[in-house]
């Protein structure tokens, strides 16, 4: 029911409902945040990747529980 969008530059990793409105936010303490996906059994807790620079925390991944929020399962066919 809702994207989570990490932010190049942005310190931050932003959830948005369906039409868009931003419902949370995860800050990070570097600037720039490459990616993210949710990770574990319960698909429970979000992976962040960030890009090594002078930062402190730069280049790290780092994960945060999402509860109530869960990501979509996926499937294990081949692609």
């Amino acid at each position: 029911g809702g994207l989570w969008v990490a932010f190049w530059s942005g310190s931050r990793v932003t959830r948005y409902d369906a039409p868009g409105t931003p419902t949370h936010e995860v800050r990070l303490p570097c600037a720039n945040v490459t990616s993210c996906c949710f990770i574990g059994e319960d698909r429970n807790v979000l992976a962040i990747t960030t890009a090594a620079s002078d930062d402190e925390g730069a280049g790290a991944v780092y994960g945060v529980r999402t509860d109530p929020f869960v990501g979509a399962p996926t499937s294990s066919a081949a692609f």
